[in-house]
C-alpha cells in the first residue's frame, strides 16, 4: 500500500490499521494468496517428455543447420559460378572495349595524320545551327586555331553575313534535293581579314534520316584561279594570233590571187595573141598545128590560172560584194562541180563589213559548204543572207542525212575534227556566232551571225 507525501496522517492511519491484524489473520492472509504446493521426489514420465521435447527441439534445431547450411553452400556455389561468368563476361567486354578503344586511337591518330597532312582546313560542323564540332586547320588556310572555331558558326569565315545566308540557302537546297557531296567555290575571309575564292567540299552525314552535321573541306585556290586568269590570259592572245594570221592568210591569198591574175593570167592572154598573130603569118601547115596546140596549152593553163585564182579569193568579193562571191563559188564549186542543186537568196540591205571580216566570212562559208559535200550527203543545198539593222546572218541549209547536234565534241566535229571549231573560234574573234541545228534523217542547218558595227563605212 502507499500514500501520498502530503497526507501524513492517511499513513499515520493505514500503519494503525496494519498493526491491529493478528498473527493468525496474516498467516490466512499469506496462505490464500501466496500458496506453494510441492511433492517430493522426481515425475519420470514428465522427465522423460521434457528430455524428448529438449532433444527433439536440439534434433530440430541442427537438422534446420544443417539444411541451412547445405542451402547456402547450393546458392553460394550457384553465386560463385554466376560470379564467374559475369566475371568472364566483363573479361570480354573489357577485352573488347580495349580493342575497340585501341581501334578509336589508332583512327584517331589516322585522321589526325591525314588532315595534318592535307593543305586544307577541315571541319565538322552540326546542323541546322551549322556550328563548328571539331576543326582541323594545320597550314592555316583561315588562320584559326581549333579552339578558336569549335562552338562558334561558320559566319566568321565569311566575308559578310549575306555571303553566309545566301550559302545557307543554297547548302539548304542541296539538301533537299538529296545531295550527299556538294562541291561549292566561295568567296571566304582570313583571320587576318584577306579575302581568299575557296573550294568548299561537303559530305552529308545523316542520323534517323535526319541531316545531323556535314564535313566541310575548304581548299584556297588563289593560286589556281591565278592560274586560270593566266591561262585564259594567254588563250585570248592565242586566238588573238590565230585571228592575225587568218586575217594575214587571207590578205595572202588576195595579194597572191591578185598578182595571177593581174601577171601570170594577163602574160598567159597575151601570148596566146601573140602565138595567134604568128599563126597567120606562119603558113606551113605543120607549124600552124603545132602552134594551135600550144595556144591550147596556153589556154588551158589560163583556165587553170583563173581557177586558182578563184580558189585562193574570189576576184567578185572585192569588186562586187561578198553576196556575189559566195553565190558565184556556191554555183561553181557546188552545183557543178558536184552535180547538186543550189540556191542563195539574200534578203534586206547590206551592213558594212571590213575586208577582213568579208573574207573570214567567205572562208567561214566555203568551210561549212565543203562540209556538207564530204558528209551530209544531200541533194539540195541553199544559202541565204538575212541583212537587218543590227546584224547579218548567212544561213546553209541541207537536205541530207543530218545528225544529232548533241554528238558535237568540244572541238566542234561530230568525228573530233577541228573544222567546225576553228569556223566558231573565227566567228568569235569579232563578236560572230556560228549555230549548228540538226536531226538525223532531217538534214542540217548553220547559221553565221554577225554584229552591226557602225565603226566601219
Amino acid at each position: 500500500m502507499g500514500n501520498r507525501n502530503d497526507w501524513p496522517e492517511l499513513t499515520s492511519i493505514i500503519d494503525k490499521a496494519l498493526a491491529s491484524i493478528s498473527e493468525a489473520e496474516k498467516t490466512a492472509i499469506r496462505k490464500k494468496y501466496v500458496a506453494l504446493r510441492y511433492e517430493q521426489g522426481i515425475n519420470r514420465a514428465a522427465a522423460l517428455r521434457w528430455i524428448l521435447i529438449v532433444v527433439g527441439g536440439a534434433f530440430g534445431i541442427i537438422a534446420f543447420v544443417i539444411f541451412w547450411n547445405r542451402s547456402l553452400a547450393s546458392q553460394v556455389r550457384n553465386r560463385t559460378a554466376e560470379l564467374d561468368r559475369i566475371n568472364q563476361s566483363l573479361s570480354v567486354e573489357v577485352a573488347e572495349r580495349e580493342r575497340a578503344e585501341k581501334v578509336v586511337r589508332a583512327s584517331r591518330d589516322y585522321l589526325k595524320n591525314l588532315t595534318d597532312s592535307m593543305p586544307d582546313a577541315v571541319f565538322s560542323v552540326s546542323m541546322p545551327d551549322r556550328k563548328i564540332e571539331w576543326a582541323s586547320d594545320t597550314f592555316n588556310v583561315l588562320g584559326y586555331s581549333a579552339t578558336e572555331c569549335v562552338g562558334r558558326t561558320t559566319e566568321f569565315s565569311y566575308p559578310d553575313r549575306q555571303e553566309y545566308l545566301a550559302f545557307g540557302e543554297a547548302l539548304t537546297d542541296a539538301i533537299a534535293e538529296g545531295k550527299e557531296v556538294l562541291h561549292i567555290d566561295r568567296t571566304l575571309r582570313k583571320k587576318n581579314g584577306d579575302i581568299f575564292p575557296a573550294s568548299v567540299t561537303m559530305s552529308v552525314f545523316r542520323m534517323d534520316g535526319q541531316v545531323s552535321s556535314i564535313t566541310a573541306i575548304v581548299r584556297d585556290i588563289t593560286e589556281q584561279k591565278e592560274a586560270e586568269q593566266e591561262i585564259q590570259l594567254y588563250q585570248k592572245r592565242l586566238k588573238a594570233l590565230a585571228s592575225q594570221l587568218t586575217v594575214a592568210e587571207e590578205r595572202e591569198r588576195r595579194r597572191i590571187a591578185a598578182d595571177l591574175h593581174d601577171q601570170i593570167g594577163q602574160t598567159l592572154a597575151l601570148a596566146r595573141l601573140q602565138l595567134a598573130q604568128v599563126r597567120k603569118s606562119v603558113p606551113i601547115d605543120g607549124l600552124t598545128a603545132q602552134i594551135d596546140e600550144l595556144s591550147d596549152s596556153m589556154h588551158q593553163a589560163a583556165k587553170d590560172t583563173q581557177q586558182l585564182v578563184f580558189d585562193l579569193s574570189s576576184p567578185l568579193m572585192n569588186e562586187l560584194g561578198l553576196a556575189e562571191a559566195i553565190s558565184e563559188w556556191l554555183e561553181e564549186k557546188i552545183g557543178k562541180r558536184y552535180a547538186l542543186k543550189t540556191k542563195f537568196s539574200q534578203t534586206g540591205g547590206q551592213i558594212p563589213l571590213s575586208d577582213d571580216e568579208r573574207a573570214i566570212l567567205f572562208r567561214n562559208v566555203r568551210e561549212l559548204l565543203t562540209n556538207v559535200v564530204k558528209h551530209a550527203r544531200a541533194n539540195l543545198v541553199q544559202v541565204s543572207m538575212e541583212y537587218t539593222d543590227v546584224s547579218l546572218s548567212i544561213i546553209i541549209r541541207d537536205d541530207g542525212i543530218g545528225f544529232d547536234d548533241r554528238s558535237l565534241s568540244p572541238q566542234g566535229g561530230i568525228d573530233g575534227g577541228f573544222g567546225l571549231f576553228s569556223v566558231r573560234e573565227r566567228m568569235t574573234d569579232f563578236g560572230g556566232t556560228l549555230e549548228i541545228a540538226s536531226e538525223p534523217g532531217k538534214g542540217c542547218k548553220a547559221t553565221l551571225t554577225v554584229p552591226l558595227r557602225n565603226d566601219l563605212g
